[in-house]
């Protein structure tokens, strides 16, 4: 009996032994501690097309127990800006146990541009008792995200009436992934289309232009691109043209030979423009440079295009 009590008291002191020399190991030898990152600088700068990488360019990762991690090191998030172009950007790093590391970094873009709008065509819509895509007709660009057109909105005080001509006046905002917004106040021109229907429609190269400020005046007229009026398409010339010619006074030879020159070439002298030019390039804001164009039944087909003077 005294044996069987023996063994099982050797057999408990061996189990005691190898269990606290277990917990002793694991206790004093067991990943406890994330990583250290380590950052070549606090700050960075980078192009708006540089990828993560560049972010953690510099930076290495060293765990106690794992020896060096820097391959596990990636980008948690980059924070809105601080100001514009500067983010901040949450850096992690892991070790096997799952530890989890993370510092942070200020990321200066050094090519940031401003979010930029453009428009298809003029904001002009006849009076309509529906609801007209007026958007449809706004694009925004964005150098971080590109494209960001489905993201732009009125702001929450535009009052646009469809129903009653007359000038709208609004702000379209579009924010990118960034934090940044862009504004751009336009005017909406509702009109009756049994006014002005039969009048010449200018057609532009742009509706929407960018200038810097104290930058030389633009040639309006180089961003006339055609006229259109009665089916027929009017390039633009610097000879006599053959748009809204009097012929009063002519024989019947010569006004012959005018109908013949417009059906083969239509043409609009450029002297036939009322151009007006409200831009002031030494102070940033938008401005519109009017352009109107009138036919012998004093029809008047007048068109904007909007000039942003930036900074």
């Amino acid at each position: 009996m005294w044996k069987i009590r023996a063994a099982v008291i050797i057999f408990f002191i061996i189990s005691a032994a190898v269990f606290i020399n277990y917990n002793f190991h694991y206790y004093t030898t067991r990943d406890t501690m994330p990583p250290e990152i380590t950052l070549g600088s606090e700050d960075i700068r980078i192009s708006v097309k540089d990828d993560e990488e560049k972010i953690l360019a510099g930076c290495t990762a060293w765990d106690a127990v794992d020896g060096d991690v820097t391959g596990s090191l990636g980008v948690e998030n980059l924070s809105d800006f601080t100001e514009v172009p500067v983010r901040e950007a949450s850096i992690v790093a892991f070790d096997e146990a799952g530890h989890v590391a993370r510092t942070s970094r200020r990321v200066t873009y050094t090519d940031y541009k401003p979010i930029e709008f453009s428009l298809d065509e003029p904001l002009r819509f006849p009076i309509t008792y529906g609801v007209p895509d007026i958007l449809s007709r706004v694009h925004a660009t964005d150098c971080l995200d590109g494209d960001i057109s489905s993201l732009i909105a009125f702001d929450d005080e535009s009052q646009i009436n469809v129903t009653s001509p007359g000038t709208y006046l609004t702000r379209l905002l579009v924010t990118n992934s960034a934090g940044d917004t862009g504004e751009l106040p336009v005017k909406i021109y509702v009109y009756d289309w049994s006014e002005i229907g039969g009048a010449p429609n200018i057609i532009l190269t742009d509706y929407l232009i960018y200038v810097r400020k104290g930058s030389s005046e633009i040639d309006p007229l180089k961003y006339i691109d055609h006229v259109e009026y009665r089916s027929a398409e009017y390039a633009l010339t610097e000879e006599r043209g053959t748009f809204a010619i009097n012929t009063e006074g002519w024989d019947n030879s010569s006004i012959r030979a005018l109908n013949k020159e417009a059906k083969e070439n239509p043409s609009v002298n450029t002297e036939q423009f009322e151009i007006t030019d409200g831009v002031n390039y030494d102070i940033p804001g938008v401005y519109e440079i009017t352009f109107e164009l009138e036919d012998l039944d004093h029809n008047r087909g007048t068109v904007p295009l909007v000039v942003v003077v930036r900074e």
